[in-house]
């Protein structure tokens, strides 16, 4: 039984406004799937889902993350060969990939510090302990071996 998809972490809606666009239709529907694929992985670093437990068809997307979804997405259709120069006559121009970035060419990925980011809003950051247990016999039995006593 296939469980249903979690909903992307910005609409559609949200992102023409960031833009300040009006999408086509077949735009709204080509931003909605590059919403999913970077809101999938987006979760991949997250420690929350950021679904609202009320409505789970709703996303509760926090502000740092927003802006992460939007530079990925800005990236994707800018960039999407993910090219680093370019040489137009007397024009040259030279970037570094961000660190983190894939060489696949489909300008969809987090760099390491949209990661970062991504990893604290969700609250992934910080220190944290760790309990260890283990098993403890209830006794100690006395033991030989090659002709010795040893206690365990």
């Amino acid at each position: 039984m296939a469980s249903e998809p979690l909903p992307p972490l910005m609409s559609t809606d949200e992102l023409a406004t960031l833009l300040g666009v009006t999408f086509t239709e077949a735009e709204e529907a080509k931003a909605g799937l590059y919403l999913r694929i970077i809101s999938g992985f987006v979760r991949l670093y997250a420690c929350d889902d950021m679904v609202d437990p009320d409505d789970p068809t709703q996303a509760r997307t926090p502000d740092v993350v927003l802006g992460i979804i939007l530079t990925a997405y800005s990236r994707a259709i800018d960039n999407p060969r993910g090219l680093t120069s370019e040489r137009i006559g007397d024009y040259q121009w030279t970037a570094h990939p961000a660190p983190g970035a894939s060489n696949q060419g489909t300008g969809l990925y987090l760099s390491n510090a949209e990661v970062e980011l991504v990893r604290d809003a969700t609250g992934c950051g910080g220190l944290a302990s760790i309990e260890f247990d283990a098993y403890m016999p209830q006794r100690i039995v006395d033991r030989t071996y090659a002709g010795e006593n040893f206690i365990y």
